[in-house]
């Protein structure tokens, strides 16, 4: 772990330096050059980070194809040879996320150590590990140790992947590129869906782990390193050459200004020396930014869509709808991808509040009522019938609104919030202790489902929804059109 600044005079300094930076004024060459399109690399470039991203967002939803196979009878079925218990089940939905912790605890100093690029080729090569040790197993406790192997990469590329997107995008086009890494996540969900939905577990498992291959082969080939890294560890020349590559849209000195932009954040970053989480907690400004980037993450995971994915086939097969679970997994995951496709084309326009608000209170309406039919069907209402079309109705309209908001958008604020002096820090610890809620929902899930009812765990996610929504309307500012500057001034008020 990196170290804590050593006394008060650090954390004054620390804010000192936030509040003084970045004031240079821009031309309007520049902002000219703020209408210009992207360029086909840094669409290459990013979308390749985010393929590491699509390929472990694979394993997050591996138990909802796989879990009915292992709760099988059937030794066609099951590679297990017996259907696995109810503790079984919760280990190997909810310990991994507590495992992978670790990634998220230590990938920001690695980062910084052997830089990002390196760190997301040695996840995509273990994940790769794990899935040939998964497909060649019959042993319930190594599918649970591979899968916390796995989701150590995973909280890793969550950290990762943000941090070089913002490291190689620009202020315009920040939140773009943002929404569109949370496109991979439910891509990745429905590439896993439709590969466990015909396949058994050991080639499922191969298959989600397929699409690494052509990771490895872009980065290893195509891929830069980041230019906030290479200047960091003076390589300067290959930094201004990354630069142009990613930049070709501008004149030569417009490149040559965002790159001493970026070669005095960097002095700035120097002067305070290593930034530790403890660190991060004791600056006034910093403390708000954990508390303003954690909030809407929260309510992204306590709306229930990382219990509710995991388990989508169970949860539909207990509802008895005329669709089967994987068919509706399937219908769920196109929904997302269309929707935060979306979402990203008109985030800079629309702002992010305004979408977060609809999204937050929407998706708590749809699981009310999602969890009333669950009710219905847990006490064998005698009308049921009537009204079997409504969970599908629910699903519908949970996906559509928490894609146009909870969904994409809570990654990009939280890479906006921060600066590059303290982000891999930063991201790190808010990772962590996301994964921390992640796990605990995850593991008691199943157990309080089994014991009191779905619906109780559906309700209770809608509570969520609708209290930290309107703590969002409350607390979270706008942060539409403002740069990463502009951003820390907004904080320090």
């Amino acid at each position: 772990m990196v170290d804590s600044l050593d006394n008060n005079s650090r954390n004054n300094t620390l804010e000192v330096l936030v509040n003084n930076s970045n004031r240079a004024p821009v031309d309007n060459k520049v902002q000219d050059a703020r209408k210009k399109p992207d360029t086909p690399f840094l669409y290459f470039s990013t979308l390749t980070a985010n393929l590491l991203l699509f390929s472990c967002s694979n394993f997050h939803v591996w138990t909802s194809p796989a879990l009915p196979k292992l709760l099988s009878n059937d030794t066609l079925v099951n590679p297990i040879g017996r259907p696995i218990s109810t503790l079984e089940v919760s280990l190997l939905a909810g310990f991994p996320f507590l495992i992978g912790l670790i990634g998220s605890i230590f990938a920001g100093t690695i980062a910084d150590i052997v830089g990002r690029k390196s760190v997301m080729l040695y996840a995509a090569i273990t994940v790769i590990m794990c899935s040939l040790t998964i497909s060649a197993s019959k042993d319930i406790y190594v599918y649970i140790v591979a899968r916390c192997i796995i989701f150590v990469c995973f909280s890793t590329a969550l950290v990762l992947v943000p941090l070089y997107l913002t490291e190689v995008c620009e202020d315009h086009n920040r939140a773009k590129f943002g929404c569109l890494m949370g496109v991979s996540l439910p891509a990745g969900h429905l590439y896993s869906y439709v590969a466990g939905a015909r396949t058994n577990i050991p080639v499922y498992t191969l298959l989600c782990a397929a699409p690494l291959v052509l990771f490895l082969i872009a980065v290893l080939l195509f891929v830069p390193e980041t230019p906030v890294y290479l200047i960091a560890k003076g390589k300067i020349k290959i930094a201004l050459k990354v630069l142009e590559k990613l930049r070709r849209n501008k004149q030569p000195q417009e490149i040559e200004r965002d790159f001493e932009k970026i070669n005095d954040n960097y002095k700035t970053k120097r002067k305070i020396g290593t930034v530790s989480a403890l660190a991060l907690l004791k600056s006034k400004i910093y403390r708000k930014a954990i508390i303003l980037a954690i909030l809407p993450l929260w309510v992204q995971h306590l709306s229930g869509v990382t219990v509710i994915m995991q388990f989508m086939v169970p949860i539909f097969d207990e509802a008895g709808t005329n669709l089967s679970g994987t068919t509706v997994s399937m219908i769920a995951g196109t929904i997302k991808i269309i929707m935060f496709i979306i979402t990203a084309l008109f985030v800079e326009k629309t702002g992010r509040r305004p979408l977060l608000l609809l999204s937050g209170y929407g998706t708590g309406v749809s699981l009310f009522l999602l969890g009333l039919f669950l009710y219905w069907n847990y006490v064998k209402w005698e009308y049921l019938t009537n009204v079997i079309w409504l969970p599908i109705l629910c699903l519908l309209l949970n996906l559509i609104v928490y894609s146009i908001g909870l969904g994409p958008i809570p990654m990009a604020v939280m890479t906006e919030l921060f600066d590059s002096k303290v982000r891999p820090v930063a991201l790190s610890f808010l990772v962590t202790l996301n994964g921390i809620l992640v796990s605990i929902l995850n593991f008691l899930f199943p157990i309080i489902a089994y014991n009191f009812g779905t619906h109780c765990c559906i309700w209770l996610f809608s509570l969520c929804c609708f209290v930290g929504t309107t703590l969002i309307y409350f607390y979270l500012p706008e942060t539409k059109g403002k740069s990463i500057s502009e951003i820390q001034k907004l904080l320090n008020k």
